[in-house]
This record gives structure tokens, C-alpha cells and sequence, in this order.
């Protein structure tokens, strides 16, 4: 009877746990016959596709939530943050949204001698979002340089780093790297960003700078990237100087949805072409490229889609002869008996 009663409580408390678990429904898989339906768009450079007829009604708080700063009066007037050692404590500054999320974050900020320390938290007491350490005047010349350890040693520092102040774990995530140099002041600013660890022969330049080692962890759909992503920066002697996350957890349910990449693309390029078939155009190319999976604040999926759009105009219809649009556009499947 005893071990009948304590069987019992044990069930009740897993499925209270269970119960409580705010864990995303992925979706269905879709029926061969959905459809891919425009739900707003995001122009990449100075252009944009056009004026789409479903743009005002439906890009919006409704899906897409962007809001401008805010005094949050529940936020802790102060928070601490322990970064490479040392202990932060930092004031509220403000609150604000962050776009197509649906949680404000409050951001903390405090400055020392030689730098600006940024963080950003969940509301009310809750996880870092970001963190940056970045300096007041010119980029120095650090002496110091693990770079000679090589990609290994820097990632396990990232890995660490997402560990410690996301809980996350990095074998979850595809990793990217890229290097960024910085030059001091009188060698004229900043060089280029390179992919991957800077050889030898690239830094010979570039003698009197900082490097930071750009590490981007982006959690897939089988073979699709998602939104949800944390990036860490390792400058060159080891030391954290940034941490973001994006969605963090959002995405777990949907690691093994198929992406109908081929329709969405399809889609993609009919839509980029419907945009602008009130344009008198001798010819019109039309390239659907990157996919990514996406949440919206409903936690229902949608698909941010990159676009290229090459216009050759009519002779005398416009003093540019071509021109190229770079757009990113917002696609949610719908399944038949939705459709009106």
C-alpha cells in the first residue's frame, strides 16, 4: 500500500512537470498540395521588390513585433555579470523589443576606463541575452596572442562560453567562424572580415591590431538553419568580448521538420515576379536563395526567404537601364481547407 501511494505521488509529480513544460508543437508534416502564402517582406539594400497588395494588413505587431524603448518598472534596478573573471555590476538603462520576438529584454550599461559594458537580460530578473565589451577609444595592441593554439583552442573557449551563460549545448549546433581584425587608430581603422582563422600571410599587414574570432551557432532543421542562433566573440588573447542569443531553445521541436526547400522556392519566385508586373521590362530574372526556418510570436512557422530580382526596363521607361533588387520575404504554408 505504502509503495502504491509513493508510486502514485512520483506520476503526479512527472506529469506535473510534464504539464509545465512550455515545450513547441511542431507542426504537421505538409500535404503535397500546400500552398506558400506572402506574409510581408524585408528589403536587404537601398531597393524593394514592390508595393505588395497584403503588405499593410498583415506585417505587423500581429506577427512581426517591433516596439521603441520602454521603462520597464518591474526590471532590477541593478544586475551582476561575471565575465573572464571579473564581476560586473551593472545599472538599468531601458527595455525594448528586439524585432519578430515576442519578449522585451532590459539592457544594463555601465562604463570603466578603457571600456563600455553592455548587457541585455530577459525581462524581470531573467537569462542573459547579450553581452558586449567594447573599448572607448582606439583598439590597442594586444601583445598577448593564443591565435598559435589554433581553431580548436578558441572554440573550446566559445563552447564554454554558451555553456556557462546559455546552458546550451554546442554539439546542438552547427558552428561557423569568421575573423575580424581591428587596427589601432594610426594604422587607419578597421580591415576586412575574413572567414575562418587569419593565415600568416594575411596578418603581415596588419601588425598593429586586435583580432576577434567570430563563432556562429545556428541550430538546423535536418539541413535547413534556423533562427535561433549564439554568437561569441574570442578576441586573440582569449578573453570574451561578445555574447548573443537569438530564440534560444525555440527551434528543439523542429530539428527533424522536413523544409519543402524546392516549393518554397518556387513560391519565392513567382511571388518577386508578381511584384513587379506592372513595371514595363524587356526582361525579368528571378533567383530564390537562402531559406531559414522561423517562429513567429505565435510559435507558428514561417519561412524568411532571400530574393534576387534583376529588372532590364524598357528602352526610354527609365534613365536606369537594369537594376537588382535584393529582398527577403516572409512565406507561411497553408494547408488546402485553410485557403479561402
Amino acid at each position: 500500500m505504502k509503495r502504491s501511494i509513493l508510486l502514485l505521488i512520483a506520476f503526479l509529480i512527472l506529469f506535473c512537470l510534464a504539464a509545465c513544460d512550455p515545450k513547441v508543437t511542431p507542426a504537421a508534416p505538409l500535404p503535397e498540395n500546400a500552398r506558400f502564402v506572402y506574409r510581408g517582406h524585408e528589403a536587404l539594400d537601398n531597393g524593394t521588390l514592390g508595393r505588395y497588395p497584403e503588405f499593410e494588413p498583415l506585417f505587423g505587431d500581429q506577427h512581426f513585433l517591433l516596439q521603441d524603448e520602454f521603462q520597464n518598472p518591474d526590471a532590477p534596478k541593478e544586475r551582476t555579470i561575471s565575465i573572464n573573471g571579473v564581476d560586473y555590476t551593472l545599472p538599468y538603462l531601458t527595455s525594448r523589443y528586439r524585432i519578430n520576438e515576442p519578449e522585451p529584454f532590459d539592457i544594463y550599461e555601465s562604463a570603466t576606463q578603457e571600456s563600455r559594458i553592455y548587457a541585455s537580460f530577459l525581462p524581470n530578473g531573467g537569462g542573459l541575452v547579450s553581452f558586449s565589451d567594447s573599448p572607448l577609444y582606439e583598439y590597442k595592441f594586444i601583445e598577448t596572442d593564443l591565435s598559435e593554439n589554433g581553431a580548436e583552442y578558441f572554440q573550446n573557449l566559445a563552447d564554454q562560453a554558451i555553456k556557462r551563460y546559455y546552458k546550451a549545448n554546442p554539439a546542438a549546433y552547427r558552428v561557423s567562424v569568421e575573423t575580424e581584425q581591428h587596427l589601432s587608430r594610426e594604422d587607419g581603422g578597421r580591415s576586412p572580415i575574413y572567414e575562418g582563422f587569419v593565415s600568416e600571410q594575411q596578418d603581415l599587414s596588419y601588425s598593429l591590431c586586435v583580432r576577434n574570432y567570430c563563432f556562429t551557432y545556428t541550430k538546423y532543421a535536418k539541413n535547413t538553419p534556423t533562427q535561433e542562433t549564439i554568437q561569441v566573440k574570442v578576441r586573440q588573447d582569449g578573453r570574451i568580448v561578445w555574447l548573443s542569443t537569438r530564440y534560444p531553445g525555440s527551434m528543439d521541436a523542429y530539428t527533424d521538420f522536413e523544409v519543402p526547400e524546392d516549393k518554397i522556392r518556387e513560391a519565392a519566385q513567382e511571388i518577386a515576379k508578381n511584384a513587379v508586373n506592372s513595371i514595363s521590362y524587356d526582361e525579368i530574372t528571378c533567383k530564390a536563395g537562402a531559406i531559414t526556418l522561423c517562429l513567429d510570436q505565435n510559435s507558428e512557422p514561417y519561412y524568411r526567404v532571400e530574393v534576387t530580382v534583376r529588372i532590364v526596363f524598357k528602352e526610354g521607361f527609365s534613365d536606369i537601364r537594369s537594376r537588382e533588387y535584393t529582398d527577403e520575404l516572409f512565406l507561411v504554408a497553408e494547408e488546402p481547407e485553410r485557403q479561402s
